[in-house]
């Protein structure tokens, strides 16, 4: 009777282990290549001149934002011997242009614009964040097979807290 009570106590915690991997699994691993979908969106900074009457008369931007899609790979290459540290190569194409365009006839018109993406960065990432060039970005892990992950999003802020970036990432 007492070998089928710690059998069945054995059965019981390998279960509870099975359906709660993250007790056992640590930090995520991000290898292999994923195909990368991002955008960020930079504030516009506008200083407006008002008249006696506090109507607006004038509005100048010292800077008119941005915005930015991109869309590609991203393989991850992790350290020899710290699966969480190594090199990420982004390949793909980013869609880049003013978020605000001013208007009239005398101005000239921004259009958005289609360039290459060929980067190579440093990453590093923990359960909850990933770092890339230095930044730290929040992150969501997806399933994980064979113990790396398939799936993730990350979200933070960029040049000065002016630009939210988001990208999801989903490997081949």
């Amino acid at each position: 009777m007492r070998i089928a009570g710690v059998v069945a106590g054995v059965v019981v915690w390998l279960g509870s282990a099975i359906l709660a991997p993250g007790a056992l699994a640590g930090t995520p691993v991000i290898s292999g290549t994923y195909i990368l979908s991002g955008s960020s969106n930079c504030q516009a900074v506008v200083s407006l001149t008002r008249n006696a009457e506090g109507q607006v008369v004038g509005v100048q931007f010292s800077n008119q934002g941005a915005l930015n899609a991109v869309v590609g790979t991203a393989t991850f290459t992790p350290t020899t011997g710290n699966l969480t540290t190594g090199r990420v190569r982004v390949l793909g194409t980013s869609f880049d242009g003013p978020l605000a365009v001013p208007s009239g006839p005398n101005e000239r018109r921004s259009i958005i614009k289609s360039l290459p993406v060929n980067e190579d960065w440093a990453y590093s990432n923990t359960e909850t964040t990933v770092t890339l060039r230095g930044i730290v970005y929040q992150v969501a892990y997806g399933r994980q097979s064979a113990g790396v992950v398939q799936q993730l999003t990350l979200a933070g802020r960029e040049e000065g807290n002016r630009c939210a970036f988001g990208a999801t990432l989903i490997r081949r």
